[in-house]
């Protein structure tokens, strides 16, 4: 059986709330879009959570804490 090897994103475009929120005092749902980013293998293995312990002999792996995305500006 093969692994999951895809990353999902969802971003959220809250400008339309945050404009209400302030100028109408009034709460508007976000808009929400999905990606699916098909992942390498090499990348898939930099995700796989390491062993970190164990504990009453079960095994203990590292979660996922944050996860941002960075661009690097082009001058």
């Amino acid at each position: 059986m093969k692994k999951n090897t895809t990353l999902t994103v969802i971003l959220v475009d809250s400008t339309a709330t945050d404009i209400a929120i302030t100028h109408q005092n009034e709460w508007l749902p976000f808009r929400k879009r999905t990606v699916h980013i098909e992942l390498t293998d090499e990348q898939m293995k930099m995700l796989e959570p390491r062993h970190t312990g164990t504990i009453n002999g079960k095994p203990q792996f590292e979660v996922i804490g944050e996860v941002w995305l960075e661009s690097e500006e082009k001058q």
